[in-house]
């Protein structure tokens, strides 16, 4: 089967609308049991659809399940091949109201992580 979200090295995610997909963390303290969040923007920094997040159970890597009803909300206009969105990766500590945004792959402090996402290919169960 094949996968939902490809992740370039430079920490770009290529993503199909209305597809469910994977988003592979790793780095995380393994300290606590934080809470990490991933979130869409666009280029006027309005959230598209809502966070979806997990915990990291003291765990380095995390797995992040982006739902089709998210990638539902991130639209490609019918006359558009791509549209480009942005996204952040937060990790939070519930019990301390330590919140921190990640730095990922190649990216800098003041970069923007780019989520390319095409337009879907079939309606799948939104068609039943």
């Amino acid at each position: 089967m094949g996968i939902g979200f490809i992740t370039k090295e430079d920490g770009t995610i290529l993503a199909r609308q209305g597809d469910s997909g994977e988003i592979y963390i790793d780095g995380v303290d393994i300290d606590k049991n934080y809470k990490v969040y991933f979130g869409v923007y666009d280029s006027k920094r309005k959230p598209v659809g809502r966070e979806v997040f997990v915990y990291s159970n003291f765990s380095s890597e995390v797995v992040i399940s982006v739902p089709s009803a998210v990638t539902n909300m991130w639209e490609v206009p019918k006359d558009e091949e791509f549209v480009e969105y942005y996204y952040g990766i937060k990790i939070c500590d519930e019990e301390t109201s330590m919140e921190k945004t990640l730095v990922l792959a190649n990216c800098e402090f003041d970069t923007e992580n780019i989520l390319i996402v095409y337009p879907r290919k079939v309606e799948g169960l939104l068609n039943g």
